[in-house]
C-alpha cells in the first residue's frame, strides 16, 4: 500500500504513507519472532520455515523464483498496456497479442522439465534463464511509439524464452537439496517467493510508472486537475484525450509509453540478480534416468503426466 499510494494518492513524505512503511517493518518483525519462536503455532505447521535463512543455497532458489515470476508479470501486466495505448486496443485484443510472450514460455517450460530430467543438470538452465529475461527486459525497456509490432514481439519473445526456462525448475532442485527431513517445508517456501516476488515488483513497477506519467501529464495538460490526468492514464479519461488537439494527442500517448518503459526496469533488475545468483550455482547432476523409457518433469502442475518412468534420486 504504502508503495502504491506514494507519489499518487498521497506525497512521498506524508505522514500515511511513512507510517505505512514503519508498520510493514513492525509486522514483519513480528510475524519473524513468531515464526522463529512457534508462537501460537508449532514447528510443523509454520508458515515459514525459518531454517531455510541459514541455508545460501535455499535463500539462492527463493531469491531465483522470486526473480523469475517478477520477470514474468511484469511483461504479462504491462504489455497489453502499450498495446491498449498504441494500437487502441480493447482488452481482448492487447491480450492476445501476448501470445508471443506466453507460448515461448510454456514451449521451453515443458524443455526444461524434459532436459533437466534427462541430462541431469540444472545450473545451465538458470544461467540460459537469467541471460533472456535480463536481455529481453533491457529491449522491452527500449519500446516507444515508434516501435514496429514486429519488434515488441521479439522482445517479448526472447523475455518469455528466458522466465519459462527457470520459473518452476526451482521446485525440483530445492526439494532435492534440501537439508534432510525439510524438504516437504521446501514448496511453502517457494511458493512464498512466488507471490511475494510479483506482489512487490507490481507495486514498485506500477508506482514507478504512474508517478512517471503523472508528471509528465501536468506539464503537457496544465490546464486539467490531477485526478482527470489519473483518468487518462487509466483509460478511463477518453473524453478528455478526445477534445485535445492531435499534436498534443501524440504527445500525451508519448508520454505515457515513455513511462512505461519504467517497470521493464525492474524485471532487468530480475534478471540480473538472478544471473549473479545462478553463477554461484555449483554444476552439477542432481536428476537421472532409471532405465530407457522417456518422459520427464515439466512444470509442477504436468509433472504427474510426464512423469511417466523417470525418476528422481538425489546423488
Amino acid at each position: 500500500m504504502a508503495i502504491s499510494f506514494g507519489g499518487t494518492v498521497y506525497a512521498w513524505s506524508s505522514g500515511p504513507i511513512i507510517a505505512l512503511f514503519v508498520l510493514f517493518g513492525v509486522l514483519m518483525i513480528v510475524f519473524l519472532t513468531q515464526q522463529i519462536l512457534c508462537i501460537a503455532t508449532t514447528k510443523e505447521t509454520r508458515l515459514w520455515p525459518v531454517e531455510f535463512l541459514t541455508n545460501p543455497f535455499m535463500i539462492n532458489m527463493f531469491l531465483q523464483v522470486a526473480g523469475a515470476t517478477t520477470g514474468v508479470f511484469i511483461p504479462i501486466y504491462f504489455i497489453p498496456l502499450y498495446f491498449s495505448f498504441v494500437e487502441g486496443d480493447a482488452a481482448l485484443q492487447s491480450g492476445v497479442r501476448l501470445l508471443s510472450y506466453v507460448i515461448p514460455m510454456v514451449v521451453i517450460c515443458v524443455m526444461n522439465g524434459y532436459s533437466m530430467s534427462y541430462f541431469g543438470y540444472y545450473t545451465p538452465w538458470f544461467i540460459f534463464g537469467a541471460i533472456f529475461t535480463l536481455v529481453g527486459s533491457a529491449l522491452l525497456y527500449t519500446i516507444d511509439t515508434s516501435t514496429s509490432n514486429a519488434r515488441v514481439y521479439a522482445y517479448s519473445a526472447l523475455g518469455g524464452l528466458g522466465s519459462g526456462a527457470y520459473i518452476q525448475a526451482t521446485f525440483s532442485v530445492a526439494q532435492l537439496k534440501a537439508p534432510k527431513g525439510l524438504g516437504k517445508y521446501v514448496v511453502g517456501f517457494l511458493t512464498n517467493a512466488q507471490l511475494a516476488g510479483p506482489a512487490f515488483a507490481l507495486s514498485i513497477a506500477n508506482a514507478a510508472f504512474l508517478n512517471e506519467a503523472t508528471n509528465s501529464l501536468e506539464n503537457i495538460l496544465p490546464q486539467i486537475s490531477k485526478s482527470q490526468i489519473q483518468l487518462v492514464i487509466d483509460g478511463a479519461g477518453s473524453d478528455v484525450v478526445d477534445s485535445l488537439g492531435v499534436g498534443t494527442k501524440q504527445m500525451v500517448t508519448g508520454a505515457i509509453v515513455k513511462a512505461l518503459d519504467k517497470p521493464f526496469v525492474v524485471s532487468l533488475t530480475a534478471g540480473a540478480l538472478t544471473l549473479l545468483l545462478a553463477l554461484c550455482l555449483k554444476w552439477e547432476k542432481l536428476f537421472v534416468k532409471e532405465g530407457k523409457e522417456g518422459g520427464g518433469l515439466v512444470c509442477v502442475f504436468l509433472m504427474e503426466w510426464l512423469s511417466g518412468t523417470w525418476k528422481l534420486e538425489r546423488r
